[in-house]
């Protein structure tokens, strides 16, 4: 069973974890992989590239993503949405667009590397509520 926490639940109970995101490109694994989600490159498969590519915008996304996503327990990584169907960047296949995305993903919350942040599709948590108060997340 997937358990998803909503941000206000996940903190009126505590619940789940609070990753420090106060210097989330402090260390060299996380600027890299910054690095891959901030500029095109054929050199991957599948990546996802923010619209907006500045490490002050990418540390602003993280912080919103903490303090307003959802908690998805089964994949240990927090999601948000600012509005499903907005445009936060493009997914892309060896350097080509394949569609939009809308959805931020911050993972890695329990390693000692630190998180990273990347984007994917609001679709994938179509129809997901909270285990604890039965709103959609």
């Amino acid at each position: 069973m997937t358990l998803d926490v909503c941000f206000s639940c996940r903190y009126e109970m505590s619940y789940g974890p609070r990753p420090n995101v106060t210097d989330p490109l402090g260390t060299t694994g996380q600027r890299d992989r910054w690095g891959k989600h901030s500029k095109v490159s054929t050199g991957y498969a599948k990546q996802s590239v923010l619209d907006n590519p500045t490490s002050s915008y990418y540390v602003y996304v993280a912080k919103l993503t903490v303090e307003k996503g959802t908690f998805r327990e089964a994949e240990n990584t927090i999601t948000y949405t600012p509005s499903a169907g907005s445009r936060l960047g493009w997914l892309y296949n060896y350097g080509s667009k394949l569609y939009e995305l809308d959805t931020l993903n911050l993972v890695g919350l329990s390693h000692t590397t630190g998180t990273h942040l990347y984007l994917v599709d609001s679709k994938k948590y179509l129809g997901r509520r909270c285990h604890f108060c039965g709103r959609p997340c």
